[in-house]
């Protein structure tokens, strides 16, 4: 809450309320159907839902909702772009991150009918969109390491074994290994907050100017990447490609590249 919110708050409701709390309109609660001593009546609420396995839903949320925000925080970063709405400003950020949650998350994903994917991620695309939330491309970048793995490799995996097409995580990947180099497009330090900021960066230095020898170095970290996508020659050089993509021609360049290729 900022003083401007409370101030909203009170202008509102014509009352002081220092525990007023200003949220989004989108509310989504789901909540496993397991209780010992009778079931709650949670579901009266707007946005809120038992389902017998809450697995599949956390598995939507890191895929398209996780790994769509972390699309934008590498590459909104590196294009000049502090928060997420501002990112959403720029069509062609929009245009990559609707063909991700459909074409690159959504299609991995086994989730009980009915399921309406495109209504899902278009319901995020608003959200991102919201001048509100001010959520910072910096903050959502923080802990990739842990977050990569989570959001953009289960997906990956699938979309090889489909020979299916994963632009979109593979540019992602490129900007998360450009973000955690620790410099940016201008050459001003990033302050890179995560617990393998050390590794990474050392990483980086080792083969500083050797973009080739620079991805496989990162993609044979194993508590990021496994040894089945390090060996993956297809995967190799998508990243790669993206990487220096990136590299030659700029985040904002290679985000409206890709736009134009789906």
């Amino acid at each position: 809450m900022t003083e401007e919110s409370f101030a909203d708050v009170q202008s509102d409701l014509g009352v002081e309320d220092k525990g007023a709390i200003v949220t989004e309109a989108y509310r989504q609660w789901v909540i496993e159907d397991h209780f010992t001593m009778g079931r709650p009546e949670w579901d009266k609420v707007d946005g809120a839902m038992f389902v017998s396995d809450v697995q599949p839903y956390e598995e939507m949320k890191l895929r398209m909702l996780n790994g769509s925000h972390s699309i934008l925080a590498y590459l909104g970063y590196l294009a000049g772009y502090e928060t997420i709405d501002a990112c959403m400003q720029d069509e062609q950020f929009v245009k990559v991150t609707r063909h991700y949650m459909n074409n690159e998350a959504a299609v991995t994903l086994e989730m009980p009918e009915p399921t309406d994917f495109a209504s899902y991620a278009e319901k995020l695309i608003e959200r991102f969109t919201n001048p509100g939330l001010k959520h910072r491309t910096w903050q959502i970048a923080m802990d990739g390491s842990q977050k990569v793995p989570q959001r953009w490799l289960n997906a990956a995996r699938t979309l090889l074994a489909e020979e299916k097409a994963f632009t979109a995580i593979a540019l992602g990947i490129g900007g998360w290994m450009h973000y955690v180099s620790g410099t940016d497009e201008q050459g001003n330090a990033i302050d890179v907050r995560d617990p393998m900021a050390e590794q990474l960066k050392a990483v980086a230095i080792e083969h500083q100017g050797k973009p080739v020898q620079l991805v496989k170095a990162f993609l044979s970290l194993d508590a990021v990447f496994d040894s089945s996508l390090a060996a993956n020659e297809r995967f190799v050089e998508a990243v790669t490609h993206a990487y220096n993509t990136i590299r030659e021609q700029g985040a904002k360049q290679a985000v409206a590249l890709l736009a134009e290729t789906i």
